[in-house]
């Protein structure tokens, strides 16, 4: 009996080492899947090619840009839409029209002579043109500047009270 005693206890601790060892590498194997899927879900796969994952960082310049351009595009339409049915919403919940609605969420200032004038002024070396010929161009740009602008803030206040969620575009 005393001989089986070393040997079973050699044997017990060389199964322990084993389930030790088993156990540290799954969880090694465990972080890794978590990290590499933690990674993917950073980075979208475009598409998978002869089962390589790509990316757009592996895409060629023009078609990086392509893709970059239709993704500013998607996230305009998408932010555009979201504005759309909360201005919408908010004209049905507090039974007021559309145009009361817009004037109240995205309040303009009119635009002065001045601040045309001054913009003229500023540009006036790339615009090669009198003022009078691209008066109402200006009035225009800078209309859609300030309304912009106040879209941006609308989209950032619904952001921050946490009635809106803009998700990823790829």
């Amino acid at each position: 009996m005393s001989q089986k005693s070393p040997l079973q206890r050699t044997q017990f601790i060389m199964m322990f080492f084993a389930f030790a060892f088993g156990m540290m590498l799954s969880s090694l194997l465990s972080q890794y899947g978590q990290q590499k899927e933690a990674a993917s879900q950073e980075k979208e796969i475009l598409f998978i090619y002869r089962g390589i994952e790509k990316y757009i960082e592996d895409l060629v310049p023009q078609d990086r840009e392509r893709l970059t351009e239709l993704a500013t595009k998607k996230l305009n339409i998408v932010e555009n839409a979201a504005l759309r049915l909360y201005l919408l919403d908010e004209a049905h919940r507090k039974e007021r029209s559309l145009e009361e609605i817009i004037k109240i969420a995205l309040p303009l200032e009119p635009l002065t002579e001045t601040e045309i004038i001054d913009f003229y002024e500023k540009n006036k070396s790339s615009l090669n043109k009198p003022l009078e010929d691209i008066y109402p161009d200006i009035r225009a740009l800078l209309e859609n500047r300030r309304m912009k602008t106040a879209k941006q803030i609308l989209l950032r206040r619904l952001i921050k009270q946490g009635d809106l969620a803009l998700l990823p575009i790829y």
